[in-house]
């Protein structure tokens, strides 16, 4: 009889984890961060459409180059065609027009917009730095000259 009153004692003394209280607290948990926590959509979850890629098939487009003639009295051509007279201001409107429209051509074909300035022999020399300002004003940085062969 005194050993079964030891045993007892033995397994009496070993404590015990009381498992239902573990699990109403971690479920407790489980409820809270559900209920604390902001869904976020995903990317794939908007609906969007995006464009897809398409190859195209030829040689790019080149613009073909600008030629600004200065004549003797000061008249400017684009081209072989009149745009700014001999007492157009120092702006140059025809030709500040003419230039717009090259650049915005070239840089829709993706291209670098290319002037070549020929003047006469004896051209007023504001002239020509109006022709190479309203170039400057349009970001044309090639600019070319040609020196036109004297008459015999």
């Amino acid at each position: 009889m005194a050993r079964s009153a030891l045993s007892t004692l033995e397994t009496s003394s070993e404590p015990k984890l009381d498992m239902a209280s573990l699990v109403d607290v971690s479920f407790l948990l489980l409820v809270f961060f559900l209920v604390a926590s902001q869904i976020v959509p995903q990317e794939a979850d908007l609906g969007l459409a995006l464009p897809g890629l398409e190859e195209v098939a030829g040689p790019p487009v080149e613009i073909d180059q600008m030629v600004i003639r200065i004549q003797e009295d000061g008249s400017v051509l684009v081209n072989e065609e009149q745009v700014d007279g001999p007492g157009d201001a120092h702006r140059l409107p025809g030709l500040d027009d003419r230039i717009r429209r090259y650049r915005a051509m070239a840089d829709m074909a993706g291209s670098e917009p290319l002037v070549v300035v020929d003047t006469a022999d004896r051209v007023w020399q504001q002239r020509f730095i109006d022709v190479l300002n309203v170039c400057n004003r349009h970001g044309i940085e090639q600019v070319s000259l040609v020196r036109r062969a004297p008459a015999p």
